[in-house]
This record gives C-alpha cells, structure tokens and sequence, in this order.
C-alpha cells in the first residue's frame, strides 16, 4: 500500500491475515453465474481504508423479494453479513451490483433513468 501525507510517499505491507494469501471472494459471481442456496454463508476478510486494518467479514445469502429502490418495485437478492462490527443487509440485481446498502443509519439506494 502506499500512503501520501504532506506530499511524501510512504510503501507499508498489509498482508491478509492467517496465511498472508487472500482467496477469491465467494460472492464475486453471486447471481451472474452461481446461485447459491438460501442461508448459506462464509466468512473473510475486507480491507477497511480508514483504520488500514483487514476486518472480519461474514456474509449470508438470505432470499429472493421484491423491494422497492429509485421508485420501482424490483426483485432483488438479499444479503446480510457483519463488516467488523458493523451489520450491513445489501440488495443485489441479476448481475450481482447493489440496488441498496443498508449500514447503521447510512442507506445508499440505486437511481434509474
């Protein structure tokens, strides 16, 4: 990683944690090309930028519904997991891009033209 205070750079390592090798996200293809079943779930690792610290992260698939986003009503697939300490639900589209981020107070939602 590289940091940059006052103009000057700064090269720090962060290795992922246990063996230093991080493994592929087992959401990265949700919804394109897997599906997986409801209430499966597995734990990781995110980088959080503000603290430079890996985090523990578990995320659970809970089901398919339709919620409403940008003025629309939309089928959606539902995800719950823990970030750190933080609880986040987000709504993924058929391609697996978030349609709503839940987390704490802060919602982020989709807008469509």
């Amino acid at each position: 990683m590289t940091s940059i205070t006052d103009g000057k750079s700064k090269q720090s390592k962060l290795p992922y944690p246990g063996n230093g090798k991080a493994p592929r996200q087992l959401d990265e293809f949700w919804f394109v090309r897997d599906h997986p079943k409801v209430g499966f779930s597995y734990k990781s690792f995110t980088f959080d930028v503000n603290t430079l610290t890996w985090q523990p992260t578990e995320i659970k698939y809970e089901a398919d519904e339709v919620i409403s986003v940008g003025g629309r009503k939309v089928m959606a697939h539902k995800l719950t997991g823990v970030i750190g300490e933080k609880a986040q639900t987000t709504w993924e589209d058929n391609r697996g891009l978030p349609l709503k981020i839940v987390q704490q107070d802060l919602v982020i939602e989709r807008t469509f033209k």
